[in-house]
């Protein structure tokens, strides 16, 4: 799936569908074969939010073949922190971007494209500009290293308005606190592919435990 961005920019159907669905899987892997087998996994058990970070081994080529093998997938870029990252985004037609930072260079790049791209912020001042500059949604990062749920819980007090997306070391027992906190999605990578199981290549585990958050966050709905 391709996102197109509207004005005012955040009405999109990748943000709308994030706003039900509220996870995505994020893969960082050394490997474009592993980081099949992982898209696998989590797209099996339901997953329909992809995120391939631009640190793992041939990115843009993995990006164009999970949107081949999974279609009813979006699929996007993580860790995007430059220009050519950017542009490499969007000529491969990503569904979105991630970029652990606030550049206005890079968002206003990103907005002239047409292209979702949730910038990084952390403290409240930071979040505020982010949103004010047109970001689609704010990633809040790293969010455990400031109290999880609870810091996101005293962010959401003053800045209701805005969509917020926690990424950065997030355990799968705190995904739903922090939904409950009022995060609109959260992203999980390291907790949701073990080590040991990515290892092992014991890719049913991976797909039983992301199918087991997903009927996790699916009661929190209903």
């Amino acid at each position: 799936m391709t996102a197109v961005l509207t004005e005012p920019g955040r009405n999109i159907p990748w943000l709308k569908d994030l706003r039900r669905d509220r996870l995505i899987a994020i893969i960082r892997t050394p490997s474009l074969a592993q980081g099949e087998q992982m898209a696998a996994a989590v797209a099996k058990a339901g997953f329909r939010h992809l995120e391939v970070t631009c640190d793992s081994d041939r990115p843009f080529e993995l990006v164009q073949r999970l949107k081949t093998a999974w279609p009813q997938c979006w699929v996007g870029l993580g860790t995007v922190v430059n220009q050519a990252q950017l542009s490499q985004a969007i000529s491969v037609e990503a569904a979105f971007g991630f970029s652990p930072v606030m550049d206005r260079p890079l968002l206003e790049q990103a907005i002239a494209a047409s292209f979702p791209l949730v910038t990084g912020s952390l403290t409240p001042t930071e979040i505020w500009q982010a949103w004010q500059a047109g970001a689609p949604a704010i990633k809040v990062f790293p969010v455990t290293a400031m109290g999880g749920a609870t810091y996101l819980q005293n962010l959401r007090a003053p800045l209701a308005d805005i969509s917020l997306i926690p990424t950065g070391g997030i355990a799968i027992e705190d995904a739903v606190p922090l939904l409950k906190a009022g995060a609109m999605a959260i992203g999980l990578g390291g907790s949701l592919f073990p080590k040991a199981a990515v290892t092992a290549g014991d890719w049913k585990h991976i797909e039983q435990q992301a199918a087991a958050v997903l009927q996790s966050i699916k009661k929190l709905s209903n």
